[in-house]
């Protein structure tokens, strides 16, 4: 049975996609275009952006670039996409009620109307990867040993990503991944701190060596 309250998450979710992305969306950002641009660049071989090198979120588009989305209007779809993915995972793994609780579509909801402003906005891009990783770490803790390992995997590999959509994000991401680690101890054998260095070093190698 599906509640209101999840109900009204589909809606705000359909509204985004049937009548903020088609329209401007929020007025007060004008990002839009240097973020694509960034991405344009570095998709088809014009170099990559020099301005922040310290802040390559802008290869998170090039990526789908690469494999031929170049639409605007979709660009703004996967934006909320990711939002909603992300928010749902952190929600649903912070609340053991799950789908039952009526807090977490409410939080979901907010987290959907906080994001308006770009459609690649470095900070959420990286908000949303983090909670994805912190999603993943509370979805593992109540999980079998296999299904715990896969979700410690994951949490590094996304805390991984979204230290890469900012460096300064990679410090916060190693101070919370040795806060995990101090507190609970069943984290220490598992692939969580390895996987981030394995991830952060395949990544951050990659765009400094180009």
């Amino acid at each position: 049975k599906i509640s209101i309250l999840w109900i009204a998450v589909m809606l705000v979710f359909s509204a985004l996609l049937l009548v903020v992305a088609p329209g401007r969306g929020a007025p007060w950002i004008q990002d839009d275009g240097l973020f694509l641009l960034m991405s344009w660049n570095a998709a088809n071989g014009y170099g990559l952006d020099r301005l922040l090198p310290q802040a390559p979120q802008y290869l998170f588009h090039a990526l789908l670039m690469k494999f031929g989305l170049l639409e605007f209007l979709y660009f703004r779809y996967v934006n909320y996409i990711v939002i909603l993915l992300s928010s749902l995972v952190f929600f649903l793994g912070i609340d053991p009620r799950r789908f039952k609780s009526p807090v977490v579509p409410v939080a979901v909801c907010l987290s959907l109307l906080v994001s308006l402003d770009s459609i690649q906005n470095p900070n959420s891009l990286a908000l949303a990867f983090f909670l994805s990783g912190t999603g993943c770490y509370f979805f593992s803790v109540n999980a079998t040993q296999l299904a715990r390992q896969v979700f410690l995997f994951l949490c590094g590999f996304l805390f991984a990503v979204a230290g890469f959509m900012h460096a300064a994000v990679v410090v916060a991401m190693l101070v919370l991944i040795g806060m995990i680690w101090f507190v609970d101890q069943s984290v220490r054998k598992s692939f969580l701190l390895p996987g981030f260095i394995l991830f952060s070093i395949l990544l951050w190698g990659a765009y400094i060596y180009a």
